[in-house]
């Protein structure tokens, strides 16, 4: 391997002193910590990778770096040996037992590049080896249609391709809304229209050009799981809980799709929480519908949320502590002040989440801001270890540099 990158992860935990313990043993403990209390760098793997060089740089980690562990990134496009492969699988089984003999734990990294995902087509090799695998499980985008008409009258109209979420008339003045789905016959609308003038929508899904698992779907999510997540295992099952101690999954984001990320099954979910149908709600996330406009995208906005915190993270967490480990990572941009349409809520992800985690990468994103809602979500929802990554691609920080932003984070 002709190079590599390492960015941290400093892991957290909360613990209580007893009476037993001897400060002298805490000074000595601080000033030598265990594996378990030491840093762990994302290390990319991003050229011709070989065992004994990866075995070198190891045990640099160890005793010079003072590292206890790290997570395997594949980046970029000249890794060699291809990513999922029989010859990759080898030389990580190699890492893993190497790791065990230096007394070493790994995070299963989830993805080749980032974001989590795609199995290698963003910031990797650009081969979208999910999409190949499961051309049916990639994210949807929310398009819409619409024109003005008058009536009263009979409308006809052909139904666009794509899976319909809702058909709606809406009066332009009393914004009334007519459900037209059960207009729809052999795709085409035919509505005995009332008198006014009114905005006709169609509300449709079409494949997202971005080869991503739809993070929406627990259906999708764990075809990626079985894909990436359950090779590992499969393989290495007796590595996990020993040596493979944490997932790590990297800047999936609800910002994708053009902002618009929706999934087939959010109508019939929505019922099933709510009672009653969201298809006139749809024309609230363009336009005011009256004094509805923000109880419906409420409504939209927010059950979006809910199924992307039991979609992706949800998923992963629970494949991940079925097999003995925990599950951590974190969302893109999640310093957004705004987070609907990003994230969707924070608070709602951690809840899924074994050990919440935030990037404080570059040198002047504002993630500070946001560490007091990490270590909320762990006392919320009972956690005891938290996450964050960081130092990269912020250039050679000093010493004291990297302690205060640790004791920040801390």
């Amino acid at each position: 391997m002709n190079s590599f990158f390492c960015r941290l992860f400093l892991l957290s935990v909360s613990f209580g002193i007893s009476s037993g313990v001897i400060a002298s043993d805490l000074i000595v403990d601080f000033r030598r910590p265990s594996m378990k209390y030491r840093p762990q760098p994302l290390y990319f793997w991003n050229d011709s990778v070989v065992a004994d060089t990866v075995a070198k740089q190891m045990t640099s980690f160890c005793f010079h770096d003072g590292y206890g562990g790290f997570a395997v990134v594949g980046y970029g496009s000249r890794l060699k040996p291809e990513y999922l492969s029989d010859a990759y699988f080898k030389l990580y089984g190699k890492t893993l037992a190497k790791a065990r003999e230096l007394g070493l734990s790994m995070s299963l990294y989830d993805e080749f590049g980032f974001p989590s995902g795609s199995a290698g087509a963003t910031n990797a090799d650009t081969i979208p080896r999910f999409k190949q695998r499961y051309p049916q499980m990639t994210l949807k985008r929310l398009e819409k249609i619409e024109e003005s008409v008058t009536g009263p009258g009979v409308l006809y109209r052909r139904i666009p391709e794509g899976t319909i979420m809702a058909v709606v008339g809406m009066d332009t003045v009393t914004h009334v809304r007519y459900d037209l789905a059960p207009n729809v016959y052999a795709n085409r609308l035919k509505w005995h229209m009332p008198s006014g003038h009114f905005k006709l929508f169609f509300f449709y899904l079409v494949p997202d050009e971005e080869p991503i698992v739809d993070y929406l779907d627990p259906a999708a999510v764990n075809c990626f799981i079985d894909m990436t997540h359950q090779a590992y295992y499969n393989r290495f099952k007796g590595y996990f809980g020993s040596v493979i101690k944490r997932s790590f999954f990297d800047e999936p984001t609800l910002y994708r799709a053009k902002g618009r990320m929706w999934t087939p099954a959010f109508n019939d979910k929505f019922v099933k929480k709510y009672g009653f149908s969201p298809a006139t709600l749809y024309p609230a996330l363009w336009y005011d519908i009256g004094p509805e406009t923000q109880a419906a995208r409420n409504y939209l906005f927010g059950f979006r949320s809910e199924l992307y915190a039991t979609g992706y993270t949800k998923g992963v967490n629970d494949w991940s502590v079925a097999h003995g480990i925990r599950a951590t990572g974190h969302q893109d941009q999640e310093e957004v002040v705004n987070p609907v349409g990003v994230s969707g809520d924070l608070m709602k992800c951690f809840k899924y989440l074994s050990i919440p985690g935030i990037d404080k990468i570059g040198g002047n994103r504002p993630a500070e801001k946001f560490y007091k809602l990490i270590s909320s979500a762990a006392y919320n929802w009972d956690k005891p270890y938290v996450m964050a990554e960081t130092f990269g691609a912020m250039g050679n920080l000093s010493i004291d540099s990297m302690y205060a932003i640790a004791m920040d984070q801390y």
